[in-house]
């Protein structure tokens, strides 16, 4: 069965060589969960975002003909800004 195939950030890198743009169809055996095509994708237990026809899921979630999976790149805060240091005490400030 097909499925289309979306990947964002660093997962492009993965993306087969025929697929222009960063969205192609895989063709999975039935059966398949999230997990199964990120294994064969190249993925395996990179950590990542996955949607599922556009709802966040669980690796073990089935896959149905003509269902949509996203990869993307984990979600996480950054490096400490100077906008998040503690501000001095202004002895202008009033």
């Amino acid at each position: 069965m097909k499925v289309t195939v979306v990947f964002f950030g660093d997962f492009a890198r993965l993306k087969p060589a025929d697929w222009t743009g960063k969205r192609g169809t895989v063709e999975v055996p039935e059966g398949a969960t999230l997990d199964n095509l990120a294994s064969q994708l190249g993925i395996g237990d990179e950590p990542c975002v996955v949607m599922l026809n556009d709802e966040a899921n669980h690796r073990g979630a089935e896959l149905h003909a003509g269902d949509t999976v996203t990869f993307l790149p984990p979600i996480a805060g950054g490096e400490k800004t100077h906008r998040d240091a503690p501000r001095a005490h202004s002895p202008h400030a009033g």
